[in-house]
């Protein structure tokens, strides 16, 4: 299902061996809208998000933004469970970079791309 949604977004498909350790699928009702995996770094405290990609199916702007917030909030839960602290990011996309620093308390760091971190206290 996952590999459906990037060749119809146009993206590369990564092998299923490059996925990390955690992912994450959120739905809104009964369509499956947003995934998301996280790295778990073993030892130190430091996640890296990756491969955030949703639903072409899922037309509703509405929709898609609060099940990125969903998938967002529950990954970043599972990780402080988890003991880890420090949350890396990087998107190209403004718009989730917004959605992020406003309302789960990323920072952002560096230019030209989205270089997104947060610290869970």
């Amino acid at each position: 299902m996952i590999a459906e949604w990037w060749q119809a977004q146009g993206s590369v498909v990564p092998d299923a061996s490059q996925l990390d350790t955690l992912g994450v699928i959120v739905s809104d009702g009964d369509q499956d809208v947003a995934y998301i995996c996280a790295y778990l770094s073993v030892g130190v405290g430091v996640a890296h998000l990756d491969h955030l990609v949703t639903n072409p199916a899922c037309r509703a702007p509405m929709a898609k933004l609060r099940a990125i917030r969903a998938l967002m909030s529950e990954i970043l839960r599972i990780c402080k469970d988890n003991d880890y602290q420090l949350i890396k990011a990087v998107t190209w996309s403004k718009t989730l970079s917004r959605v992020c620093q406003r309302k789960l308390g990323f920072m952002r760091v560096g230019g030209g791309f989205e270089n997104l971190s947060v610290i869970l206290k």
